[in-house]
């Protein structure tokens, strides 16, 4: 009797000691994301203009300008079809004013896809035809 009694301890020790240590694990699972909810840690995307001084161009793995940082720490960015557009007006050291739709991401780095680029230093100016707002997000109506 007290063999079975020892295997129902065992087995009940053994069935608890797994049941902890699959919670262990499942806490440290991420979120899970399969249901429509936006994540709390979305980016804010908004229209601005912005001014600063050119402190370096930012490239792309080729090489090639993607966009250049303005003294205040904001990337201003444009597709690499359109580089020459840009670079050919404005250079390290010029003040620049930047419109286009900021982008504010979670880690608090901040991205401008540049509309329109004007060189306050010599009064050139280039605009980005393809820079467009971001999508609208889904509303349903409630009319009936």
């Amino acid at each position: 009797m007290k063999r079975v009694h020892a295997r129902w301890l065992m087995v009940t020790v053994s069935v608890f000691l797994a049941l902890g240590a699959a919670d262990t694990f499942l806490q440290g699972q991420p979120p899970d994301r399969s249901s429509n909810q936006e994540p709390k840690q979305s980016s804010k995307v908004e229209f601005k203009t912005v001014e600063g001084v050119v402190s370096e161009f930012l490239f792309g793995p080729d090489e090639v300008p993607r966009g250049l940082l303005l003294d205040d720490g904001t990337r201003v960015r444009w597709p690499e079809e359109i580089t020459y557009t840009f670079t050919k007006i404005v250079s390290v050291g010029d003040k620049v004013k930047a419109s286009g739709w900021l982008k504010k991401s979670t880690t608090d780095e901040i991205n401008l896809e540049v509309s329109t680029l004007t060189n306050l230093t010599n009064r050139k100016t280039a605009t980005n035809d393809k820079a467009a707002p971001p999508p609208a997000k889904d509303k349903k109506s409630t009319d009936r």
